[in-house]
């Protein structure tokens, strides 16, 4: 400014050369100007922000743009709706079900990605995400109307200090699990559960690691559903409330009370952020979306009660055989009446069996009729709340005080998924808007796909049932962000 009034009074094109040159600097020195601005961390009176913008959970959310709340079928949707255990797929009709899920992300396939979506010169910051990968896997068991669902993921990121010789990796690892059950014959479905969050802050130099932050917090979660009978829609939402982890102690203490680790001054809080979602689910083609289902806990309740009224008038013929007997002989007629009904009861329990049999494979072969053309289009809204005097990970390892999370931010999700090969291929896509957590960010548009393909049929001692298995890809693309997904599972 000094140069400027200097040559303003002397006038002429010199000064006007002079300003512009004065001018353009400032602007192109903006963004480090600002950068070194930024106010160091002096004293452990801040919080981690562990909020996660991009979708990295199981690979059909991630190739449906997120937009999983209200579908929430199989126990990905865990990840999606607390309510998910009790919902029941279109195909599902037996009394009992489970499922399995195994996936790989890999949101760090390219090296330097922008993972909290801090702009275009992320680049120029002093901290860096290098890579990411998370793998997840789950487990899904439900009967009649009741489910439960867990599930476990890792994610592992790396992080890289400019012109220092470090390696510092942060490893989140959750553990989300839910109880639920159907309502009003299958329509509303309300499930409560638990979400719990490992967060391990690890820096190594010169092959010594030390261990920067290592803390453990759990909440609760609820979710519903609402999935009307022989209607082409579904409505859900889901509250996850805030984790807030305390008492995060460091190897040395400064004067102020100041936790340090590696020369590091540890937060005195880490939190992983409460979230509401919503959304919705509308099927436009003519796959049964909510078919009215069968009973078969009462079509078995009918074959056992036959069973029952056949075994009382039985007993009740013996008893009037034990008392025109004899008395000297009833004992043994007892006894001889006693194996009898055994052996009879024994084979009406296989025959009860293979009934049962018959009745759900003829609930499949009906469910096998069913036209499987599909148009599933998917929308969801995901609020996240604020984490007041904050920073993100990578601000933590440069000790900057760049604000994180003061405000509550939203995403909004849109999908679709469609058979596109009948019983052999599956397409999905979508495009979610990721919001930023920083007052100088903006948020960014993300695109999804992903697809399901059949495989073949793998059923060691009836151990994994008759439906075949898939592989299943996806992948998400936005500026400075590329992650692709992998995972094996069940073709329904």
């Amino acid at each position: 400014m000094g140069i400027g009034w200097t040559q303003r009074r002397s006038g002429g094109a010199a000064g006007c050369i002079a300003r512009a040159v004065a001018l353009g600097a400032l602007f192109f020195a903006g963004p480090a100007a600002g950068q070194d601005a930024v106010p160091p961390i002096t004293k452990s009176d801040y919080g981690l922000d562990l909020f996660q913008g991009p979708v990295t959970t199981a690979s059909r959310v991630v190739g449906l743009a997120g937009a999983y709340t209200a579908l929430a079928e199989w126990c990905e949707g865990e990840y999606s709706n607390a309510a998910s255990p009790a919902v029941r797929a279109p195909y599902s009709v037996g009394k009992r079900e489970f499922d399995l899920c195994l996936g790989f992300t890999n949101p760090g396939a390219f090296s330097g990605n922008d993972f909290e979506n801090r702009g275009p010169g992320f680049r120029s910051l002093p901290t860096r995400f290098t890579n990411a990968a998370t793998v997840n896997l789950g487990l899904q068991l439900q009967y009649g109307p009741f489910g439960g669902t867990v599930n476990y993921d890792a994610l592992h990121v790396g992080l890289e200090e400019k012109g220092k010789p470090t390696d510092i990796s942060a490893v989140i690892e959750r553990v989300t699990g839910s109880l639920a059950s159907s309502f009003a014959n299958g329509q509303l479905l309300f499930g409560v559960g638990f979400r719990t969050v490992a967060f391990n802050l690890n820096q190594v130099v010169n092959g010594d690691e030390t261990t920067l932050v290592s803390r453990t917090g759990a909440s609760s979660q609820f979710g519903a559903i609402w999935m009307p009978k022989g209607l082409p829609f579904r409505l859900g939402g889901t509250l996850r409330s805030e984790i807030v982890v305390r008492e995060i102690k460091g190897i040395t203490e400064n004067d102020d009370g100041s936790q340090v680790a590696a020369g590091r001054i540890l937060p005195s809080h880490l939190t992983v952020p409460w979230e509401i979602e919503v959304g919705g689910a509308l099927e436009l083609e003519r796959r049964p979306f909510n078919p009215p289902r069968v009973d078969i806990a009462a079509l078995e309740d009918e074959v056992r009660a036959r069973y029952d009224l056949k075994r009382l008038e039985r007993a009740t013929r013996y008893a009037d055989e034990i008392a025109k007997a004899p008395e000297v002989t009833r004992d043994v007629l007892r006894r001889q009446l006693e194996l009898r009904e055994l052996r009879i009861q024994a084979e009406e329990d296989r025959a009860m069996g293979r009934e049962f049999e018959r009745l759900l494979a003829a609930e499949k072969a009906q469910a096998a009729l069913w036209d499987r053309r599909q148009m599933l289009l998917l929308a969801s809204v995901l609020v996240t709340g604020p984490a007041h005097g904050s920073v993100g990970i990578a601000d933590f390892v440069a000790q900057r005080r760049a604000s994180s999370g003061e405000n509550t931010v939203v995403s909004v999700r849109l999908g679709f998924e469609t058979e596109v090969v009948r019983r052999w291929v599956t397409l999905r896509g979508g495009t979610y808007l990721e919001p930023t957590r920083f007052v100088d960010g903006a948020p960014r548009e993300h695109f999804t796909l992903g697809t399901d393909i059949r495989l073949f049929r793998f059923n060691p001692l009836g151990l994994f049932g008759d439906d075949p298995w898939r592989i299943r890809l996806a992948g998400d693309l936005a500026p400075r962000y590329f992650n692709w997904a992998f995972a094996l599972g069940k073709y329904h």
